[in-house]
């Protein structure tokens, strides 16, 4: 099975994990660079999920406490600056993409030897990566935001 995995690394140019559920994430580089980057997306995702409380609040039977309650949430203060600062942080990734796509564009690139452009093809993933994971969250916290 190994010399499958090497074969691999040593061919392609892109990688298709299966995640399931129909969820497919496509990676930059064979086995192991998808591996590592999935990885890198998996920790980007988990530093973006929103802090769960399981504080349970007492049961009131007063209307007026109850009509009190029944009102939408504002976003927390965390979640507020968050939202305000993904607008920044989705174009500084956009503008870190667009100059690593105009080295790899580059004709004489792909000439170089592989210890040269492999880190920035990881990179370019990676931040691929990163930018899929915060614009999601940015969709999440604006969601929230509207229903609220």
């Amino acid at each position: 099975m190994s010399h499958d995995r090497q074969f691999v690394d040593n061919t392609v140019t892109a990688s298709w994990i299966f995640e399931g559920n129909g969820v497919i994430e496509e990676f930059v580089g064979g086995y192991h660079d998808a591996q590592q980057q999935r990885q890198q997306v998996l920790d980007a995702r988990k530093a973006y999920e929103p802090v769960k409380e399981n504080k349970k609040q007492p049961v009131e039977q007063n209307n007026k406490t109850q009509a009190v309650n029944s009102k939408p949430k504002k976003l927390s203060y965390k979640l507020q600056r968050e939202l305000e600062a993904l607008p920044a942080l989705l174009e500084q990734l956009e503008q870190d993409i667009e100059q690593l796509q105009e080295t790899v564009n580059d004709p004489a690139f792909f000439a170089k030897p592989v210890e040269e452009t492999q880190p920035i093809l990881d990179s370019l993933a990676a931040k691929e990566q990163e930018l899929d994971v915060a614009f999601e969250r940015w969709e999440e916290l604006e969601a929230m935001q509207q229903e609220s």
